[in-house]
């Protein structure tokens, strides 16, 4: 989990401090590294927290006229850095986000629907005078936007946002409604008047020259049916697709825990990821002490005991709840 901010304005150069400003919300996202990039009309600011090439992966990340300020994890970049070093591309990282912005640099716009990750991310492209923000395909990372006739916002979280002298603190009571029937915001509304989400799959191309903002939506599921496919054939399709994407995801410089909740799909994952890694895999598991009808930790104890995971519960309290509603 990583920070990011993204400053995009009609004339200047954003002002140092108020990116600091910005980004200190962010603090808790990124406590291994900060960096900021400062030219006429962009400022990125990025808080980095390491999971792949601790040394190598500082951001905003900058390669042949473009630069990167990306929160996330591309679970295929071993596969796309051995394509893209048979295409002439050279590395000094090991990082997954030299991986992203060579590919940029390979593929421009359909970069994107080649990762396998989760991903938040804004990049400035020098070359052909524009901002790029995208998400990955299933929204995992968050990336919120603002923007007025004069300038336009990117961060990861909102409060980055509400941190802007520009930006307004008002709530928006259509999605206050949506939440309030549906416990949920619908499309791009968030509880804010005028801050919006970036959606999942989709891309935003901002026009330097006029800030119009130009978004496509890169990638969508598919849900035809192969009539030909049997059964037992589809079961050990889906079977491999799941023990594939735990195996990627198992990639990291730092130790890779579980979250175990007693559930069908949190068991599946930790017995999958159990079976990726000589040492005992970590589990955790919340818990509550309200009754068995609202704790899971004795199922989820078990798998833990039947993978070979090393487990932790922790207890979670109203005062927990109340401590952290701040």
């Amino acid at each position: 989990m990583c920070g990011l901010v993204g400053v995009v304005q009609r004339t200047g150069i954003p002002e140092s401090a108020l990116l600091t400003r910005l980004g200190d919300t962010l603090a808790h996202r990124g406590p291994d590294g900060q960096g900021q990039y400062r030219v006429e009309q962009v400022g990125l600011e990025h808080r980095r927290l390491s999971i792949i090439d601790h040394a190598g992966g500082h951001q905003p990340m900058v390669a042949d006229g473009v630069v990167i300020a990306f929160n996330g994890e591309i679970y295929n970049h071993p596969e796309l850095r051995d394509e893209l070093r048979l295409r002439g591309h050279s590395f000094t990282t090991r990082s997954d986000t030299e991986v992203l912005l060579r590919l940029y640099l390979e593929h421009g716009l359909d970069a994107f629907e080649r990762l396998d990750g989760m991903f938040a991310l804004v990049l400035h492209d020098t070359r052909r005078r524009i901002v790029v923000a995208a998400r990955d395909p299933f929204g995992v990372k968050p990336l919120y936007a603002w923007q007025d006739d004069e300038r336009i916002l990117y961060a990861s979280e909102i409060k980055a946002l509400l941190r802007h002298p520009a930006v307004v603190r008002r709530v928006d009571a259509q999605a206050l409604e949506d939440y309030l029937s549906l416990q949920f915001v619908l499309g791009e509304r968030t509880l804010f008047e005028g801050i919006r989400r970036v959606e999942p799959a989709h891309l935003e191309v901002v026009s330097l020259d006029s800030l119009a903002v130009r978004r496509t939506r890169y990638w969508e599921p598919c849900y035809q049916a192969d009539a030909s496919v049997a059964p037992a054939d589809a079961v050990a399709e889906v079977r491999e697709l799941m023990a594939a994407s735990v195996r990627r995801q198992m990639r990291s410089d730092v130790p890779v825990g579980a979250y175990l909740s007693g559930g069908m799909d949190s068991s599946v994952v930790c017995a999958l990821a159990s079976r990726c890694t000589e040492a005992p895999i970590h589990s955790f598991t919340g818990s509550f002490r309200e009754g068995p009808a609202f704790d899971e930790s004795g199922h989820a104890l078990t798998v833990a005991d039947h993978v070979g995971a090393d487990p932790t519960v922790i207890w979670i309290t109203e005062a927990d709840w109340i401590d952290a509603l701040p």
